[in-house]
């Protein structure tokens, strides 16, 4: 009995090893409009170079702009973001930028309306091109369905053209609830035979 409650255990830490390490899901969708951002070159004001993996392309924000991703699902923990600055290596400080970051649940996806983003949306953090140029990480509490980047680069100088340059957003994946059902089941059925086996 005692080599079974320890296969048990190690069965149980496993499961909640699963949950740390949540699948990273990418944002699928954006709501972006044309915030200042130049056109043309490196093809920066097409929406879709922020979606999906990292691959060098990417979506100009502008100057003071900003966009509202969705994942497809809902998400939780953490997110990740790279950008894009030429000419960066480990300090992107000869072209600074940098982004709010926000999380909510309650947004008319494609109003791209930052005042609801603003009055509905909790920012969890600030990051900046050098910490996001390999892809930077945020951690957070709760579980939402939207991520958005409002571009705060002015704050930094004139120097940025069109702000921050998003080339992939990705978040933790919310684990099934049935994985969560299973090890309650388990502990609940261990706790019953202790109790049977001390009466």
């Amino acid at each position: 009995m005692k080599h079974l409650r320890h296969i048990f255990f190690l069965a149980v830490l496993l499961q909640f090893s699963s949950f740390a390490n949540a699948s990273m899901i990418y944002a699928t969708d954006i709501d972006w409009a044309n915030n200042g951002t130049i056109g043309g070159a490196n093809d920066r004001n097409n929406p879709n170079n922020a979606l999906g993996e990292a691959d060098g392309a990417f979506t100009a924000i502008g100057l003071g702009g900003f966009s509202v991703f969705s994942f497809g699902e809902e998400f939780q923990s953490s997110a990740s973001i790279w950008e894009v600055t030429f000419g960066c290596g480990f300090d992107c400080g000869h072209h600074p930028e940098q982004a709010q970051v926000w999380v909510g649940n309650d947004y008319l996806f494609g109003s791209h309306d930052l005042n609801d983003v603003l009055d509905d949306f909790s920012q969890v953090g600030t990051i900046n091109n050098t910490e996001a140029h390999n892809g930077g990480s945020l951690s957070f509490s709760g579980t939402w369905s939207y991520l958005a980047l409002i571009d705060t680069s002015l704050e930094l100088g004139a120097r940025s053209a069109d702000g921050f340059d998003v080339d992939a957003v990705s978040v933790h994946q919310v684990p099934e609830p049935s994985s969560l059902a299973l090890i309650v089941l388990g502990v609940a059925g261990l706790l019953a035979k202790r109790r049977a086996a001390n009466q």
